[in-house]
């Protein structure tokens, strides 16, 4: 008798158990973005969950690069009656109630699993009980604030396959020397960089990115700079026909034909396209979450304004150069000719161009060197 009690008890104890975690196999809806940095974390979170509990149904959506996923999440805002300040992501909807935000879903969501029955969430006007926690933005584009955009299109201009299209520019400044050319040319050099990553911004490109060469191709012309940049500041001290003295002329003429022949517009436009690869090889940020928009059909409209704003911003330094050495020219050229004397002025002309390439050779010399070891 005793014996048949304690089985009885056991038995009674396996189907306790069982019912107190029957609802393992809950249903449950997952929303969250790619780009959200809290839902990097519940991720993680919820594939620990889903192996202690592998007959829980969650069902993942993705919602700042898909457009039916998006819809689906606002359609249960408006259904569950769910206030503004719980409208983002992550967040996990259950058939009676909601986790918004990292904390609740990481906190509480476990236990809820245990408590809740199996339906699914429905499309269908309830009361639901929800708990609220800080959330990011529900629409990836909400992450793109004026700042955001502004900061990110500037430390990509700033990073050093970018700085390698400013020495490529700040050299041809050293060749053209005639601030109309700088100015014309300048330009022609900053469209083809912008023909480029307008491009990579839309999407084309990817293949190029990766290849093996794009990690440290621009090193290679980095150091290249630098002796260039370094050959430049020699001849600041020493002069120039003692350098070439021993140079054939016809090897002259060819030196100055072939430097004539680069500066050429169209040559200049191709020289930045190539040089513009190798910059967009390293583009981080914002620039690339907007790309992977601009690649969704329903946000391209929306995304292309901001990848125009975006990649204007990147131009700025470049603009702001060119337009500052052009003033800067202007300014000698007007105290040149106050010098009266001809002589005087051509002495000075001289002596402001040798200054100025030697200048610009330095800053070029310094910048390759942060481009070739940062």
């Amino acid at each position: 008798m005793l014996k048949l009690n304690r089985i009885s008890l056991i038995i009674f104890l396996i189907v306790l158990l069982s019912l107190s975690f029957v609802s393992a196999g809950d249903c449950a809806y997952y929303f969250y973005g790619d780009t959200c940095d809290d839902c990097q974390e519940t991720n993680t979170y919820l594939d620990t969950i889903e192996k202690i509990f592998p007959d829980l149904e969650l069902h993942r959506y993705e919602v700042y690069y898909n457009e039916e996923n998006f819809n689906l999440m606002l359609n249960y805002f408006d259904t569950y009656l769910i206030s503004e300040e719980a409208q983002g992501v992550p967040i996990i909807i259950t058939s009676n109630g909601y986790f918004s935000g990292k904390e609740p879903i990481m906190n509480l969501f476990e236990s809820q699993i245990q408590e809740n029955d199996h339906d699914c969430p429905q499309l269908e006007e309830k009361e639901v009980l929800g708990v609220v926690g800080e959330v990011e933005p529900r629409s990836i584009l909400e992450r793109f604030g004026f700042l955001q955009i502004t900061g990110s299109a500037f430390a990509n201009a700033f990073s050093p396959a970018s700085l390698l299209l400013i020495l490529v520019l700040m050299l041809y400044f050293i060749l053209l020397r005639d601030k109309e050319k700088i100015l014309r040319r300048g330009m022609t050099f900053i469209f083809g960089v912008f023909f480029v990553h307008l491009l990579f911004a839309l999407g084309l490109f990817s293949w190029w990115i990766s290849t093996r060469f794009v990690g440290w191709g621009y090193k290679i012309f980095g150091v290249v700079l630098v002796i260039k940049a370094f050959l430049l500041i020699v001849s600041f001290f020493v002069d120039k026909k003692i350098l070439l003295k021993n140079v054939n002329q016809k090897v002259k003429d060819k030196c100055k034909k072939i430097m004539d022949y680069s500066t050429k517009n169209s040559i200049i436009f191709v020289v930045a396209i190539l040089f513009s690869f190798l910059s967009i090889s390293k583009m981080s940020g914002i620039i690339l979450s907007l790309r992977s928009l601009y690649l969704e059909n329903y946000l391209q409209m929306v995304a292309l304004p901001f990848v125009i704003y975006y990649l204007l911003v990147f131009l700025l330094p470049m603009i702001i150069l060119i337009l500052g050495i052009y003033a800067l020219l202007e300014s000698f050229e007007k105290k040149a000719e106050n010098k009266g004397d001809e002589k005087k002025v051509d002495a000075w002309n001289k002596h402001f161009i040798k200054l100025f390439n030697f200048s610009v050779a330095v800053i070029v010399f310094v910048l390759g060197l942060v481009i070739i070891f940062v």
